[in-house]
């Protein structure tokens, strides 16, 4: 297991808004201040690693770095 992605992407309601390609931030979408997404979802390489439902209040934690 990589503990250091080439990739991480965010994600707000299966919209990426953020994307780090070797330390590079490569795109990103703004939202206005205070916008509370209903899911944000973390990804490295394509993986899903991280996910918080605000709906919902679960947390998906897939994996972990070392």
């Amino acid at each position: 297991m990589n503990s250091q992605p080439r990739t991480v992407q965010m994600y707000f309601d299966g919209v990426e808004v953020l994307r780090i390609e070797d330390g590079n931030k490569c795109h990103e979408i703004l939202f206005p201040p205070g916008h509370q997404p209903d899911l944000m979802e973390m990804r490295w390489d394509g993986e899903l690693v991280y996910a918080i439902s605000n709906a919902t209040s679960e947390v998906l934690v897939n994996r972990l770095p070392k």
